[in-house]
């Protein structure tokens, strides 16, 4: 086995173990033991077990906007691609939250990693609105605006949603949300 191979078993490992039981109760022996190697066989490929949690969060973020942003690629025209991206977006993370025991809160005790991972995350998530809104400002089928600014508003808005329908709201509910949702962006965004 490459030593890519079982850096990414360790990484899998890591991640899985976080989801099941929380990060600040997984040790590097569970996570060796999960992969079948030795704590000191772990630290031959990371320096720390905070080397490693951090790895295995970025890894699964970067993971989760590859998939949304190609998702947002195969949608044609600008209009079509925001109703992707927010359809995509939000499906991921609810389902990704509805299928993992713990969310981000949950690692808050592994600062800076927690505060970290939300800023990789937002980042990510700005970007790729504002690529977007700009194609659809240059297109002319979006008012002129403050797209980085916007990007900003509409990923806040969607995250407030995400809580919302964490907190609150039914599997049944979610198709209805995202479509009232992207009418509403739309809307507000549309010339004419």
């Amino acid at each position: 086995m490459s030593h890519e191979d079982k850096k990414r078993m360790l990484l899998d490992a890591a991640l899985q173990l976080m989801l099941e039981h929380g990060p600040g109760k997984v040790s590097l022996d569970d996570i060796g033991a999960r992969v079948g190697v030795s704590r000191s066989a772990v630290y031959h490929y990371f320096p720390s077990k905070r080397a490693l949690l951090r790895e295995a969060v970025l890894r699964e973020i970067a993971a989760a906007m590859s998939a949304i942003e190609g998702a947002v690629e195969n949608a044609r025209g600008p209009v079509e691609r925001l109703e992707t991206l927010v359809e995509a977006r939000f499906r991921y993370f609810l389902t990704w939250r509805a299928r993992n025991a713990v969310s981000l809160d949950h690692f808050v005790n592994l600062e800076p990693l927690a505060s970290e991972a939300r800023a990789v995350i937002w980042r990510s998530e700005v970007d790729l609105v504002t690529q977007v809104l700009r194609e659809g400002r240059a297109a002319g089928v979006f008012r002129p605006m403050d797209e980085e600014f916007m990007g900003e508003v509409l990923v806040a808005f969607m995250r407030g949603l995400d809580e919302y329908m964490v907190l609150y709201g039914t599997p049944e509910q979610s198709n209805a949300l995202v479509a009232h949702v992207t009418g509403l962006i739309l809307d507000g965004i549309r010339v004419g």
